[in-house]
This record gives C-alpha cells, structure tokens and sequence, in this order.
C-alpha cells in the first residue's frame, strides 16, 4: 500500500518553528501520512545559503524527536539545480511514489513564474499553506482539486531574521526561533556571523 506524504522544501537557512509548525499541521490537516524536510542543494536564483550539509544536519536536529516528520537529502545528493521540476522528475522516476508538495502563499500566488509551471500543476499535489495576510482570491489555481489550500495559522517566523538576529550579536532572540540543538550549531559553527 501506498503511504502518501508531503514534501516540504526550502534552503533553510536555518530551519525554525513556523517550519515545524507547518509540518506537524499538514500531518494533521492535509490527509498526508509523513511530511518530509527537503533542503535545496542551491537556491535556485543564486541566492548565497549556507553549506548544504549544515542546513541538512540542522534539519535533522529540527526533525528529531518528531513522528512521521523525517529529512531527505534527495536535492543535495543529486545536485538538483532548484527548479522545482527537476525534483518532481526524478520523484516520479521512483515507482509507488504519491506525495504533495507544500510552498507557501506567496510562491503558489507568484506561480507563474516557476519554471514549466503547468507542467507542475499537472504532475503533482500541491499542499499551499498561508503567507502573508491576504487570502486567496476566487480564481487562485489552488483552490481547485487535486490542490489544497490549509487554512491554518503560521507563525511569523523568518529564516532571514534568526540571520539578523546573529549577524547583529542579538542571538539570544534567535534562542527562541529554533530548537535547541540547532540554536547550539548555529553558534558552534559561527554560522551567519559574517553576514
């Protein structure tokens, strides 16, 4: 039988509550078996990340401890380039494979602008949770089946600040964003400091 599940993909740089917040809902909510954390190898518009195996170690602690939310290392063991395409590809290369693939918002509302878009729409579930405070029009293209919209709160949270907060010696607001053992290697491994 086939266990559905969801991937939830991203740089982060690092990864933080709103994201586990995420996972653990669609779990509950999105009629998904598993979610899986899946960092990207790069970004796919040559946005600078931090080394792959960090973001995927700080996923791992991110995920540890937590049912049926696990990690892949599929994008960065195959160098996918971050088009969202190559990965649904190379997923359903794999047989007896049925996920959905969660974004948020801002990205599903900005769609069109992903690369072989339609073809996207077509070739797998998209799972579209809330970002920023506008809701969905009418028409949105998620809104129609096979897609979901989750109606679901999402915590305020950004990679890009827990960054900030780092880069500017404020780490201790950082402390609250992250788990523990990731607030540990974010500090250990002097990430962001440079910034």
């Amino acid at each position: 039988m086939n266990r559905e599940f969801a991937i939830l993909g991203g740089a982060f740089d690092p990864p933080h509550f709103s994201h586990l917040s995420i996972a653990r809902q669609v779990k509950q909510h999105g009629n998904v078996d598993r979610v899986i954390f899946m960092p990207c190898w790069k970004h796919m518009y040559g946005k600078q990340l931090s080394a792959p195996e960090d973001r995927l170690e700080m996923c791992r602690m991110t995920c540890a401890g937590e049912h049926n939310i696990e990690v892949s290392n599929l994008e960065i063991s195959q160098q996918l380039s971050g088009e969202t395409f190559f990965l649904v590809q190379k997923l359903r290369a794999i047989k007896n494979l049925t996920c959905s693939l969660i974004i948020g918002q801002d990205n599903a509302d900005s769609f069109q602008n992903w690369f072989r878009y339609k073809d996207l729409q077509q070739m797998v579930k998209f799972i579209v949770v809330p970002r920023g405070s506008t809701p969905p029009t009418t028409d949105s293209w998620y809104l129609k089946q096979p897609h979901k919209f989750l109606d679901i709160p999402v915590k305020d949270i950004s990679s890009t600040q827990i960054r900030d907060f780092v880069a500017n010696n404020d780490a201790s607001f950082a402390r609250e964003l992250v788990k523990p053992d990731v607030y540990s290697y974010i500090i250990s491994h002097s990430l962001y400091r440079g910034l």
